[in-house]
């Protein structure tokens, strides 16, 4: 099996290394943050630090204070426990609005196969975003019930597709095809430009 398409966002590292120690803190206070929280700030802060149109959404030193504030701002906007892409573009696009820059929302006009998955899912690491995936109830204990930030992918040469996530506290590789063909209550993807 080989790889023979491999996208991953740059710059992602700092990131994920901020929210891993911010949320060290709060598990130490035992304070339980919903994964749709994490990731949507993990995405936003990429995309302010990243892309100059979207500075003024986040343009404070990245450090552990300053990304527990984004936490908690954000979640006034998306709630308690995001259970929708809908709930989470409503807040998401609040938010940014407050900030200055409402992010526009790359919507998904496809049927659900393989192919028109991979191909969302692409087009947002080749625009420099971050892509949130949600899945509910699925038979796969480590990825039910919660939201993860891809930040890359890899396609093999016998079509399994690979997806680089993270879920705040660690990366995480996941089977596209199994998330496609497995049963769920809900699952969707959503990134922004």
């Amino acid at each position: 099996m080989n790889i023979i398409e491999i996208y991953e966002l740059e710059n992602f590292e700092n990131i994920f290394k901020s929210s891993t120690k911010a949320l060290e803190k709060y598990n130490s206070e035992k304070i339980k943050l919903d994964s749709g929280i994490v990731e949507a700030t993990n995405m936003i802060i990429y995309l302010a630090k990243n892309n100059k149109d979207y500075s003024s959404i986040f343009n404070k030193e990245l450090n552990e204070e300053n990304y527990l504030e984004i936490i908690e701002e954000l979640g006034r906007y998306i709630g308690k426990r995001t259970i929708s892409v809908l709930q989470m573009n409503r807040g998401i696009k609040k938010y940014t609005g407050l900030k200055g820059k409402k992010l526009h929302l790359m919507k998904n006009y496809w049927k659900w196969n393989n192919n028109s998955v991979y191909e969302y899912i692409k087009s947002g690491i080749f625009s420099n975003s971050p892509v949130l995936m949600i899945t509910w109830n699925f038979k796969d204990k480590d990825i039910q019930n919660r939201w993860f930030c891809i930040i890359g992918m890899k396609k093999y040469d016998n079509g399994k597709v690979e997806l680089i996530a993270t879920t705040g506290k660690e990366k995480k590789i996941l089977d596209l095809n199994s998330w496609l063909e497995g049963k769920s209550l809900y699952k969707g993807l959503i990134y922004y430009k």
